[in-house]
C-alpha cells in the first residue's frame, strides 16, 4: 500500500516481528523507543504514533517511565449463549493439559491417575 502513512507501516512491522514472535512472551517489555527508531530507520515521532496505534488496538501498553508491554491475551465471550472455555480454549489453539497431583508423607509427587 503506497500511500499508506509511514507510522502504520511501522505499526505493522512490530506487530509482526515483535508481538506475533514467539520470543516475547506477554508483559515483556518492547525494545526502547530509540532501538525501534534505528531499527525501523524512522523518527522517533513516527514510532510513538505507531505504539499509540498499537495500544489504542489493544496489543500493548505503556507505563509512563517504564516503556511499552505487551498485553496479556484475554478471552472474550458472549455472556447471552451457551459457552464452553474449554472449547474456546480449544479454538484458540491452547493446549490443555491435566495433571494430578497428591500428597504423601515427605512431599508433592507426581502420579499418574489408575487406570
Amino acid at each position: 500500500m503506497p500511500n499508506e502513512a509511514l507510522y502504520v507501516r511501522v505499526c505493522q512491522q512490530i506487530f509482526d516481528s515483535i508481538i506475533m514472535s514467539s520470543e516475547y512472551a506477554e508483559n515483556s517489555p518492547l525494545p526502547s523507543e530509540r532501538f525501534l527508531c534505528e531499527k525501523y530507520h524512522v523518527s522517533r515521532s513516527t514510532v510513538r504514533q505507531a505504539l499509540e496505534k498499537l495500544q489504542d488496538d489493544g496489543y500493548i501498553y505503556t507505563i509512563r517511565g517504564n516503556g511499552s508491554f505487551i498485553k496479556p491475551q484475554v478471552f472474550e465471550q458472549n455472556l447471552t449463549t451457551f459457552y464452553s472455555f474449554t472449547d474456546e480454549l480449544k479454538n484458540s489453539n491452547v493446549i490443555i493439559q491435566n495433571e494430578i497431583w497428591h500428597m504423601n508423607s515427605s512431599s508433592w509427587t507426581w502420579s499418574w491417575p489408575p487406570g
